[in-house]
């Protein structure tokens, strides 16, 4: 063949066919062709994969190669993606010459899995980034190397399924994708452990219901990544309540890679806020059959250049330079017959801001307040019972003493609400009324530097 002058990529897989036992890949993230080139792709080539895990009975039942490298300048990285039956029987070469670490990379990851005695999933999550050579090699994966995750996901409502995927992220922070996602019904509990090695996992769940072309995609959220610590026993609780909004913790990444958050740079606001994150400070989004979304700048209504609000998804706005007093207002109703909690959330922000760098993002300061009481899967608690509701506030106020922080709590859906303390500024303690009903909650407050947030949900929780 012809081609221009230039640096490109060669790729080859070779096998009788998908599902055979032997299967090998050779790669040249870069090849420069400045003159007339040969290139050989022959398996021979190849290394051996060999990973064993410590529990005989675990089947691999995913296995999957993200090859990610640099291009020409200008150009956004280049990736390839592997997607294997198994690495049982797979070699792997790379063709050419050695590339520095920071110019290209090799994930491989994968899942073992099986069940236990009471017909649960226990599955084993391993990744490893290589740089360097990036062809086969041998791992024999240890216990004491493993984090456990004891997951569990809850269900406000009767006959709803769930998907959970657990997955690696790159170098470069970019979600790595594999197929081998665990469906089942909800509630749903497992056992994952996770390999210690440096590379971030995030958790993933999704509720739904129906079948086949009829699945309604209710409701999802998410454990940002993270690392998991060797010999520790996580326990990842989802969809339990209180559902609320949800801002990024330190260190996570925001609106600028597409997760919620709410940054600026020059004269553009970027914002994802998401309405209904879990009492465990999973961020997550739902149906909903109502909204109001509205940004105003000095009183003067800012409109959204994307079409759509900060609740479905990454938005951006344009704004003055001058500085502002802005304000946010967000609020989501969803239907009670799907989702008995939490069934309308609202919040609205009043904040400062001026021009910023146009080079960086830098955060907005809005804060939010999670709620994390010890409710039942079904998100209830007893009715005619004292509970401790303890709080946590998020963002631009997390760890100060704000100028003010009152809460109020209802027992008629919204329609009177009375104050209540907080407890060592760490928690409510609520009295039940003795009949089933609803707690909703409501937040107020204004952080040392003025700005402020009130944040209704209704419908909290139910008691029962």
């Amino acid at each position: 063949m012809r081609v221009p002058k230039g640096d490109y990529t060669v790729s080859g897989v070779i096998h009788p066919y998908y599902s055979s036992a032997t299967h090998a890949v050779l790669m040249q993230p870069k090849l420069r062709v400045d003159a007339d080139t040969s290139v050989t792709i022959d398996a021979r080539q190849a290394q051996p994969v060999e990973i064993t895990v410590p529990d005989a009975a675990a089947e691999n039942t995913e296995a999957v190669i993200a090859v990610g490298f640099d291009r020409a300048e200008g150009l956004r990285k280049g990736s390839l993606e592997y997607i294997l039956p198994s690495f049982q029987g797979l070699r792997v070469g790379q063709l050419g010459s050695e590339l520095p670490a920071d110019q290209a990379f090799a994930q491989y990851f994968g899942d073992w899995t099986r069940q236990d005695e009471e017909g649960r999933p226990v599955t084993y999550h391993l990744a490893w980034n290589r740089t360097g050579r990036l062809g086969g090699f041998t791992a024999e994966v240890e216990r004491k190397q493993l984090a456990k995750v004891d997951l569990q996901a809850g269900v406000a409502v009767a006959d709803r399924k769930v998907q959970v995927e657990v997955s690696p992220h790159t170098p470069d922070g970019d979600l790595a994708f594999g197929y081998n996602d665990l469906r089942g019904v909800l509630p749903l509990r497992t056992t994952d452990y996770i390999l210690d090695n440096g590379v971030p996992w995030s958790l993933r769940m999704w509720q739904t219901s129906g079948e086949g072309r009829e699945t309604r995609w209710e409701s999802f959220l998410m454990r940002m990544p993270r690392t998991w610590e060797a010999g520790r026993t996580y326990h990842e609780r989802f969809n339990v309540g209180v559902f609320g909004p949800f801002l990024p913790g330190p260190g996570d990444a925001g609106p600028e890679r597409g997760y919620p958050g709410a940054v600026r740079a020059g004269n553009v606001i970027r914002a994802y806020l998401p309405l209904f994150g879990d009492g465990a400070g999973h961020w997550g989004s739902s149906d909903y059959t109502a909204a109001e979304s509205s940004l105003l700048a000095d009183g003067k209504e800012i409109p959204d250049d994307y079409g759509f609000p900060p609740t479905e998804g990454v938005t951006e706005y344009t704004v003055p330079a001058r500085g502002s007093t802005y304000k946010l207002t967000l609020d989501n109703s969803r239907d009670p017959a799907v989702y008995p909690v939490s069934t309308r959330v609202r919040a609205e922000w009043a904040f400062r801001s001026g021009e910023t760098p146009e080079d960086e993002w830098t955060a907005l300061p809005l804060s939010v307040v999670r709620f994390s009481p010890e409710l039942t899967l079904s998100s209830t608690a007893k009715a005619g019972k004292r509970l401790e509701v303890p709080f946590t506030v998020v963002g631009a106020a997390a760890g100060q003493r704000p100028q003010k922080l009152a809460f109020e709590v209802s027992y008629d859906e919204g329609t009177t609400w009375q104050p209540t303390k907080a407890i060592g500024g760490t928690h409510l303690s609520l009295t039940h009324p003795a009949e089933a009903g609803s707690v909703s909650l409501r937040a107020k407050l204004t952080d040392r530097q003025g700005n402020t947030l009130v944040q209704t949900i209704e419908r909290a929780y139910l008691t029962r």
